[in-house]
């Protein structure tokens, strides 16, 4: 029975199991309104989206797109079904994130904006929004000591909800226009000061009659639009949803009389009298009641020339930022990488054999002349060796690259590389199977070069990160120029990388900035912005003046032999 609503009855199964519910929630509708008729029945998902699987798919990724699933009929909830009979109204929730963790917030924005999520919501008859906070969990029991409650008061982490002004100024444009909802429900109001967060488009929201406004798909980005018929005219909401002040030019259908603000009833700049121009600061919402027309036909969005370099700027940095990745930099986090540093018979500095009983350890020649490589075996069972401790990338990557001999007389060893860790008390453990076993990569004779590749490290409680090789029988191996990066891209995500750039330099030579800075937010180019730091770049400049001397020296003399060192190998292999 499993195996049918997972396979060829999915279908039929989620949309019976959300009519189902829906007809429960209805008849719960029915009974609150028969007891009180000015009671209105909410019902909503929470964090649902926000945790488990529906997260884990929602995560930025460089090869696979969920957003168009529809969530919330997995999750069994159908916004048309539920809403039928007008007595329910579904509350969608809007997520942000407190902490500053890059990939938390990129999964939030990706609920906020899944587009599968958002075609389903709009076929619901009544429609709300809840403003959820994600917090961040934090130990304070040192704190407690110099609390008026004393030492050991608390024991336990807390969930911290910090959320500011701007956060919920962005929550209500991107949730208010979006969903069009008839109720707002924000936390963030009481924790970040309601005049200075949301008042002003508070204010619109509660002025505003309770009927519906219509989507209007001729705004530029980064504008929301919705319009609704009034007497005498149309009124029109405006929101700036993005990061940059900009300025709204609408165009009308026919002369507009008269522009007024619906708030205050100022009158607004008329630049014709078909055109009107509304400013917009970042994240701000306005009204705006155009007399004497019937349609709003269009409505650019321009930018100052300031934001225009800005941008122009930006982009020329994450394309110094994109080629770093060509030749990731090393982590230096690992004790004696190369095992090269001298130690006694049987030991090596910055590596240890778990039960000494179970492996043994040999230094010999390495890759190169003259070098030192670690030959690890085990006569009989379950042998690990592993490095000395060191703490997890904040980039939440990291990618294991070892040079591996294998004599072509020996039988294939049962090994594993891999990284382990401890998160909330309990092992984490990483691996790629290599030699003998099931799904192994094979050994060919002499060395060759491995790579352990994990893109989802756990952002937060993860500790004692280590490097292991797991022998898991008997068998023998040579290790040498172990090396952890945190920038390696494999080729295809390499390519994803420059296709996003080159899709916001297309937009930017076309004139659409608007889009360019929406982009340039999405967490692929957060990620190059935070994580490529400036340092890198610099090498990287430099690096390249250097070779660009040696090469106009080379033009007088001959042409050196090729080398072979590690910095080349490395080279070609992340190419």
């Amino acid at each position: 029975r499993a195996k049918l609503v997972e396979g060829p009855l999915r279908e039929r199964w989620l949309q019976w199991r959300a009519k189902n519910l829906a007809e429960f929630s209805q008849r719960l509708a029915e009974k609150v309104s028969a007891a009180r008729r000015d009671l209105r029945f909410f019902v909503t998902v929470t964090d649902l989206l926000s945790q488990g699987s529906f997260a884990e798919r929602l995560k930025p990724s460089l090869s696979n797109d969920s957003s168009d699933d529809d969530l919330l009929l997995e999750a069994g909830i159908s916004p048309e079904l539920i809403t039928m009979s007008g007595r329910v109204v579904l509350v969608s929730p809007h997520v942000t994130c407190a902490s500053d963790d890059l990939l938390r917030g990129s999964v939030a924005e990706s609920i906020n904006r899944a587009y599968g999520v958002a075609r389903s919501l709009a076929a619901a008859r009544r429609r709300g929004v809840v403003g959820l906070g994600v917090g961040v969990t934090a130990t304070v029991e040192k704190l407690s000591a110099h609390s008026p409650y004393g030492a050991g008061t608390i024991t336990q982490p807390l969930s911290l909800h910090a959320v500011g002004p701007t956060v919920v100024r962005r929550r209500w444009v991107e949730s208010m226009l979006a969903s069009d909802p008839e109720v707002v429900f924000d936390e963030g109001i009481l924790l970040s000061g309601w005049r200075e967060s949301v008042g002003t488009a508070a204010s619109l929201f509660g002025s505003l009659p309770n009927e519906e406004f219509q989507l209007l798909d001729k705004a530029d980005a980064p504008l929301i639009a919705r319009s609704r018929q009034a007497s005498g005219g149309v009124v029109v909401l405006l929101a700036n949803a993005s990061r940059v002040p900009v300025e709204a030019v609408i165009k009308t259908a026919s002369a507009v009389s008269q522009a007024t603000d619906c708030i205050d009833g100022q009158k607004i700049e008329m630049i014709t009298n078909q055109t009107i121009s509304v400013a917009l600061h970042a994240w701000e919402t306005r009204g705006v009641v155009l007399e004497g027309t019937t349609r709003v036909d269009s409505i650019r969005a321009v930018f100052t020339q300031e934001v225009k370099q800005a941008v122009h700027e930006e982009l020329a940095s994450l394309r110094e930022r994109r080629a770093i990745i060509e030749v990731p930099p090393q982590m230096a986090l690992l004790d004696n990488p190369g095992f090269e540093l001298a130690a006694p018979s049987g030991t090596v500095p910055g590596w240890e054999i778990v039960e000494s009983t179970r492996g043994s350890l040999a230094v010999v020649g390495g890759i190169s002349a003259g070098t030192q490589s670690l030959e690890f075996s085990s006569p009989n069972g379950l042998s690990t060796l592993r490095s000395n401790p060191f703490a997890s990338p904040s980039s939440g990557r990291i990618s294991v690259a070892a040079w591996l001999y294998h004599d072509a007389g020996q039988k294939q060893p049962p090994l594993r590389i891999a990284v382990e860790g401890v998160q909330n008390g309990q092992e984490y453990y990483r691996f790629a199977a290599v030699g003998d076993g099931l799904g192994a990569t094979h050994l060919e004779p002499g060395w060759s070069q491995f790579v352990l590749q994990i893109d989802d490290l756990p952002r937060e409680a993860l500790e004692s990160l280590r490097v292991r090789f797991d022998m898991l029988g008997p068998g023998k191996i040579r290790i040498d120029e172990v090396r952890l990066f945190d920038l390696a891209f494999d080729g295809s995500q390499r390519v994803q990388l420059s296709k996003i750039l080159a899709l916001i330099d297309h937009h930017l030579g076309t004139g659409d900035v608007g889009t360019c800075v929406v982009e340039l937010g999405g967490y692929w180019p957060r990620f190059l912005e935070r994580y490529v730091s400036d340092e890198m770049v610099a090498m990287a400049a430099e690096s390249h003046s250097t070779e660009g001397v040696q090469k106009t020296a080379e033009t007088i003399k001959k042409e050196p032999p090729e080398r072979s060192g590690m910095i080349d190998r490395f080279r070609k292999w992340w190419q």
